[in-house]
């Protein structure tokens, strides 16, 4: 990584003045960006770096005063870092033009010193995670990457330390105060310790991990509902029965067995690897309907996979269940929460019918008969009515007075 080069002329002049001037403003540039020169404390000291090789100039290079900025963050990791060191692995194009800022380039151009750096460097990988999670100003690709590399790094240490208390899985909840984290597994008690002493110092270690701002980091533990449609507490149930000693056959008869009576679907379990002989072979248990492709494969069914590391070799074991229902929260499909398959039928059954328990007849023509014959009485009556009015007699037989 060139840190700062001198302009052909300034190398072919060496006269003492324009050195001294040189050094002089390329100190002052990197006192402005927080960087003290321990060693080069003269021109010629100075060119003699700059001749040799500019790696070595920056190796002798310390932080003393640096602002709390951009720049320190990955100063202090790569300092006395090569440029082909793992330290190089993602750049912060914001981070590399705030240096460039810094270091000031327009103030050394006038003495012939271009002060550039031609392979930027990269942040570390714990840096991303914590920039993404803080609500940094970065790209939505690198939000999004630095979000992956974050979750995958936080399940694969709870995975390697929550074994044995049947960890299942985690959920990140980023808030713009606190960042809360959730910790799936069966027994919620062993995740927390004794007065909550476990849970603290996870949270400790995952603060100074990815360099969170303090008490901006909260964990909880939240217990499994059915640890039978879980794959993951499934999967390390079978891989500590075959650390015991357990058959494979037994164990993996039982672990199927417990899974369907907990209101799965379906399930598979293949074991893989060095069984009985010294030749690798595969066994594969199923019980129930198993779907293998399409949406629905990735809605509907939940996989774990882990390797058991036995005297003989390693064993591999994948777990494949098929719950009810497509909702995690509702495996077992008691609440209707999530959709069904697409290519599920329902069939409704029908009413039940009245049983008919003497045969009757009913002649439709008289009822017809006599509702037309009480409408002409009714049609003749009122005719009288009209003509009695007509006349001044009284209507309906009244007597006369």
């Amino acid at each position: 990584m060139e840190l700062c080069r001198f302009s052909q002329s300034n190398r072919k002049s060496k006269t003492s003045s324009s050195a001294e001037t040189a050094f002089q403003a390329a100190k002052q540039a990197f006192l402005d960006a927080g960087i003290q020169l321990v060693e080069a404390d003269s021109a010629s000291s100075f060119l003699d770096h700059a001749s040799d090789g500019y790696a070595e100039l920056l190796e002798q290079a310390m932080i003393q005063s640096a602002p709390k900025s951009k720049i320190e963050r990955w100063f202090e990791d790569v300092a006395m870092q090569s440029p082909d060191s793992p330290a190089f692995d993602d750049v912060d194009a914001e981070n590399w033009k705030d240096v460039n800022e810094h270091v000031g380039l327009a103030g050394s151009a006038s003495v012939g010193l271009s002060i550039h750096y031609s392979h930027p460097p990269k942040m570390q990988k714990a840096e991303a995670p914590a920039q993404a999670m803080s609500g940094a100003n970065i790209s939505k690709r690198r939000k999004f990457v630095a979000d992956g590399v974050f979750y995958a790094e936080l399940n694969e240490f709870f995975q390697r330390e929550l074994a044995e208390e049947g960890y299942s899985g985690v959920e990140v909840r980023v808030t713009p105060t606190v960042t809360d984290i959730i910790i799936r597994a069966t027994h919620t008690q062993e995740v927390l310790g004794e007065q909550g002493r476990r849970i603290r110092e996870l949270t400790s270690l995952i603060t100074h991990r990815f360099r969170f701002p303090p008490d901006s980091v909260s964990l909880y533990a939240a217990k499994v509902q059915s640890r039978g449609l879980s794959a993951v507490a499934q999967c390390e149930s079978l891989r500590y029965k075959l650390l015991n000693g357990l058959a494979v056959r037994r164990a993996c008869y039982g672990v199927l067995r417990f899974i369907m009576e907990s209101g799965a679907k379906g399930c598979e379990v293949v074991v893989s690897g060095k069984l009985r002989a010294a030749r690798a072979k595969s066994m594969k248990f199923t019980d129930g309907f198993m779907i293998h492709s399409g949406q629905p494969a990735k809605d509907f069914i939940d996989h774990a996979t882990r390797h058991v590391l036995l005297r003989q070799g390693v064993l591999g074991i994948k777990v494949k269940i098929m719950r009810a229902s497509s909702s995690p929260s509702d495996p077992t499909g008691e609440k209707a929460g999530g959709k069904g398959l697409p290519d599920s039928v329902t069939i409704i059954e029908p009413k039940e019918e009245q049983p008919i328990l003497a045969p009757n007849s009913q002649d439709y023509g008289a009822k017809a008969a006599q509702a037309q014959a009480a409408q002409e009485q009714q049609r003749a009556e009122a005719e009288d009515q009209g003509a009695a009015a007509e006349d001044g007699a009284p209507a309906g037989g009244a007597p006369e007075y």
